[in-house]
C-alpha cells in the first residue's frame, strides 16, 4: 500500500527527529532515512530533513541516494554561520550533490 501512494509523490522527506520530538534537546537520528531511503522509488526527489550536522552526515546520506536536506540547528548554533554553509554546500558537491538520481 505505501508503494503505491509513494509512486504518486514526485518528493518524499522523512524527519528524523524521534516519533515524540524532545524540544529541549532536538534529539535526532538519521537512522531512519538510512532505512527509509531504499524504499523510495526511483523519480522521487528524496529528502532529509534534520540531524545534518556537516560533511560527514551529507556523505552518508548521499551514499543512499538522499538528494537534498533540510538544515537548520547545526547552521543557527554554529559561531561561523557562512562558513558553514560554505562546508555544507562544498560536502554536497563533494558527494555528488549535482547529478540527477531519477
Amino acid at each position: 500500500m505505501i508503494g503505491m501512494t509513494l509512486r504518486k509523490l514526485s518528493i518524499v522527506g522523512r524527519a528524523d527527529r524521534n516519533q515524540q520530538p524532545d524540544l529541549d534537546t532536538f534529539e535526532v537520528s538519521l537512522q531512519t532515512t538510512l532505512d527509509l531511503a531504499p524504499l523510495i522509488p526511483q523519480g522521487c526527489v528524496k529528502v532529509s530533513e534534520s540531524g545534518i550536522l556537516g560533511r560527514e552526515e551529507i556523505g552518508l546520506l548521499r551514499s543512499v541516494g538522499i538528494q537534498a536536506a533540510l538544515v537548520g540547528t547545526s547552521i543557527m548554533k554554529s559561531e561561523d554561520r557562512a562558513a558553514k554553509l560554505r562546508e555544507l554546500a562544498y560536502a554536497c558537491c563533494q558527494a555528488g550533490g549535482t547529478d540527477d538520481q531519477s
